[in-house]
């Protein structure tokens, strides 16, 4: 083997070694892409879960306080067509005076009063012994029946049976 052989021979080793070198490095490139893809890949699913999982929460959030500002409402208006109910009632209280009923009242207060009777243009009576006052009027009986049947006619009215004004 001559010296010209030798150097084609490192040569051609080196060229060898050079291309496995190569070739070594481009599977670990590859292997790098791959791995940081996947990292990437991951860290985007990561995230993206964190900003649904944010999102949802949000939604939620959102959705009760629209919940609760209904609700609010609802029980606004309820509360309003009660008093209405209570203001109409008065007014047709007041509108019967009818005299049998008013003397029916002023018999059933004469009878266990001693004192001043006044009549009232609404209809009823006041009766005043001394210090002590009897409120036997149209508006305070209602007053007085009011918060009992309040619940009753919310669920009439309503039909959701709890009554809650």
């Amino acid at each position: 083997m001559g010296y010209a052989e030798v150097l084609r021979a490192l040569v051609a080793e080196t060229r060898r070694e050079e291309q496995a070198i190569a070739d070594e490095g481009a599977r670990e490139h590859e292997r790098i892409v791959d791995e940081a893809r996947r990292a990437a890949a991951a860290a985007r699913e990561a995230r993206l879960a964190e900003v649904r999982t944010g999102l949802e929460a949000r939604r939620r959030r959102v959705l009760e306080a629209a919940r609760r500002q209904q609700a609010q409402a609802i029980l606004v208006e309820k509360r309003r067509l009660l008093e209405q109910l209570k203001q109409s009632a008065l007014e047709r209280l007041a509108a019967l005076h009818d005299s049998t009923l008013e003397k029916q009242l002023l018999d059933e207060v004469l009878a266990e009063a001693k004192g001043e009777v006044r009549s009232h243009p609404g209809g009823g009576v006041t009766v005043l012994a001394g210090r002590l006052i009897l409120d036997n009027t149209l508006a305070s009986r209602l007053a007085k029946v009011w918060p009992h049947a309040e619940a009753r006619l919310a669920a009439a009215l309503f039909g959701d049976g709890d009554g809650a004004p």
